[in-house]
């Protein structure tokens, strides 16, 4: 006897004599359910289901789902598209009821102990996740109010903020919350990425370079510094190359398969100081690194080894310019 059918025999509550238990006798018959159609019998796996579903409609869509599977399995196709929709829709009804329930569950905490602050930051949460954003606001700073103190409060203040776009005030709610918890990676890479998201990009590479300095090993400045420094570099590169329509057609052409190194992420860092002065230098080292990937793709060696030489020569005109 297979595991399966092992399993079955253990499915032999009489559940007419369980009263008030509706949630748990909707799991059983879904369960029973479940295990008969692994064995295969499906036409009793589906009256399994209908059982369960007549006693809890909002079955997490689960018996929705395998009662459409287990039509396939019969050949009845229609049907089993019927309930794959039932399925998609009650799960979509049960997270309204989820959240509405949960919303419900912490507000009545708030009325027996106004100074519960956790619960003004989960309803917050709460409000945030369903895009409802002023009124996530007035919970964190309910709680706020609450627990001065609270680095979260500060931190979820500075997120939400910023989804409606009051950067400003952000960046005041982040700086406090980076006080309150000098060492917190999370709220620092919230203030660098707060920066460059107002256009203060120098300033936010700036930050992340000095917290890789304090963080040698948090991997996250190292990838949110080079990404700004990407932006900057697109947004020089392409207003300097607009009018250029063959170069534009060959940047788009290949940028999608470039990978910036090192080499080129140094010589933006350093244009960044001195634009005027490097623009071509830069600019050509670009196509000289594009022809690189393309004859690399092409395994065409000599050329290859002909581009390197003069990308290295190119780096050599870039220093002697500094």
């Amino acid at each position: 006897m297979g595991l399966h059918e092992k399993a079955l025999e253990c499915f032999c509550i009489d559940l007419n004599h369980i009263n008030n238990a509706d949630d748990f006798k909707a799991s059983y018959l879904y369960q029973k359910g479940l295990t008969l159609f692994y064995l295969n019998r499906y036409l009793e796996a589906i009256d399994q289901f209908d059982k369960s579903l007549s006693i809890n409609i909002h079955q997490n869509g689960l018996s929705h789902n395998m009662k459409a599977l287990s039509l396939m399995e019969i050949g009845d196709l229609d049907s089993a598209l019927f309930f794959i929709n039932q399925a998609i829709n009650n799960n979509s009804q049960n997270s309204a009821i989820r959240f509405n329930k949960a919303l419900e569950a912490f507000e009545q905490s708030i009325i027996y102990n106004p100074e519960q602050f956790q619960s003004f930051n989960q309803i917050g949460v709460l409000l945030f996740k369903q895009k409802k954003y002023e009124d996530a606001l007035k919970y964190f700073q309910d709680g706020l109010h609450r627990k001065p103190q609270s680095s979260t409060f500060y931190g979820n203040l500075a997120i939400t903020l910023t989804k409606i776009l009051q950067y400003e005030n952000a960046l005041k709610y982040i700086e406090n919350a980076i006080t309150l918890e000098p060492n917190n990676h999370k709220l620092i890479n919230q203030k660098g990425l707060l920066l460059a998201q107002m256009g203060r990009r120098k300033e936010a590479i700036k930050f992340f370079q000095q917290n890789i300095s304090q963080y040698p090993d948090n991997p996250i400045y190292y990838i949110n510094r080079g990404k700004i420094i990407n932006q900057i570099f697109q947004d020089i590169f392409w207003r300097n190359t607009k009018k250029n329509k063959k170069l534009s057609t060959l940047i788009k052409m290949k940028m999608q398969q470039l990978t910036i190194n090192l080499v080129l992420n140094q010589l933006i860092w350093n244009l960044i100081n001195n634009k005027k002065s490097k623009i071509s230098i830069l600019c050509l080292s670009l196509i000289i690194i594009l022809e690189l990937h393309y004859l690399k793709q092409r395994n065409m060696m000599k050329q290859l080894q002909n581009s390197i030489t003069h990308l290295n020569w190119m780096q050599l005109q870039f220093n002697l310019t500094q």
